[in-house]
């Protein structure tokens, strides 16, 4: 994927190239597949074509997917530079890092650890002796790793959140247990599982008056099979 800007000069339209990311389909295409289509050979096609292969997408990959798949490698590759590169306080004037950075670095830091300060741009860091000549230029996607650098603690935090949900609704809760045998959660809280039997700790969690400490425990409990509870229910029942 390219991202063009169209310019004019003296009368004539160009497009520059700013930043470019690549995205293939998932399926390799030989020549073989193609020479009963065109009635020809695979040594016709590569004498003309020099071409040996091919990708195409699968059915229901579209073009667009392929675009944000390009967009997403660009964008990692510019971050992956900054997390590569260090800057060294002896190797930048006290000058330039107070003009970047608005105070001199009291340690070696990545360039990725220093584009997360509120003050820092790319565009700024870039500018910094010592800084890669070859960088990203596309606005859109410059604005995409200063978002990564500057909101990567909320992001990460966010992620663990989805794994942590993602994990609630796959521990499944077993259907034959009462709740009200389950020591330390409240009386309120044991009626309303007995009442809606949730099957996952993930529904249980969404239960109107279902408390995170709830959920904590329940996750306790799971781990431990319930073993108490069913000790407790079979002695009442004895």
């Amino acid at each position: 994927m390219a991202t063009p800007t169209l310019k004019q000069s003296h009368g004539a339209q160009y497009t520059r190239i700013y930043s470019y990311g690549a995205a293939r389909g998932d399926r390799v295409v030989g020549n073989d597949e193609l020479v009963e289509a065109i009635d020809s050979s695979d040594e016709w096609i590569q004498q003309r074509t020099g071409i040996v292969t091919r990708t195409r997408s699968s059915a229901g990959i579209l073009a667009v997917d392929l675009a944000t798949d390009a967009a997403r490698e660009a964008i990692e590759r510019g971050s992956a530079q900054l997390k590569a590169i260090w800057a060294r306080p002896q190797a930048i004037p006290q000058q330039d890092q107070e003009r970047v950075l608005s105070k001199t670095l009291e340690r070696e830091q990545r360039y990725f650890e220093l584009l997360r300060r509120p003050q820092t741009t790319y565009a700024t860091l870039m500018s910094l002796p010592g800084a890669p000549s070859e960088h990203e230029t596309d606005p859109q996607v410059i604005e995409q790793i200063e978002i990564a650098a500057k909101y990567q603690g909320y992001i990460d935090r966010q992620q663990d959140e989805v794994e942590k949900n993602r994990s609630l609704e796959e521990t499944r809760l077993p259907h034959d247990i009462d709740y009200l045998q389950v020591h330390g959660l409240s009386k309120e809280v044991q009626s309303k599982l007995n009442q809606h039997k949730p099957e996952t700790v993930g529904q249980a969690a969404r239960i109107q008056g279902i408390t995170p400490a709830a959920v904590s425990l329940l996750l306790v409990h799971v781990k431990r099979g319930f073993a108490a509870a069913r000790s407790a229910a079979e002695q009442k029942s004895a």
